[in-house]
């Protein structure tokens, strides 16, 4: 599978994640938006397995479309507007190591 593929299978993914209300039950970004550090932060930053795993939202819509694993910032833009970045990964492929993490805050502010 191309990216490009993988980008609409994504799209498709998200556009149902908002349809269906799974964004008003999903407390990704509450927890992303509660945090000051200009930073990335991983599931494991906020949520045990167990938590994850009992989670109705990681189980009954992430984890059946093949997803699962995330990391995301939120940025509080000067208008007052809230913007949540998110990166997904295959719940196959585990969670999304600390150097990936890394990288990814590096054009967030004090990088």
């Amino acid at each position: 599978m191309d990216w490009r593929s993988e980008t609409r299978r994504i799209a498709d993914v998200f556009a149902a994640y908002v349809e269906e209300g799974w964004f008003g039950k999903c407390s990704r970004r509450v927890c992303l938006m509660g945090r000051e550090e200009p930073s990335f932060f991983v599931e494991h930053d906020f949520w045990s397995d167990a938590e994850i795993d009992a989670d109705p939202v990681y189980r009954d819509f992430f984890r059946p479309r093949g997803l699962g694993w995330s990391a995301g910032t939120g940025v509080q833009v000067p208008t007052g507007d809230n913007i949540v970045l998110g990166v997904e990964r295959a719940f196959s492929k585990g969670p999304v190591a600390a150097e990936s993490v890394a990288r990814l805050a590096c054009p967030r502010p004090r990088c």
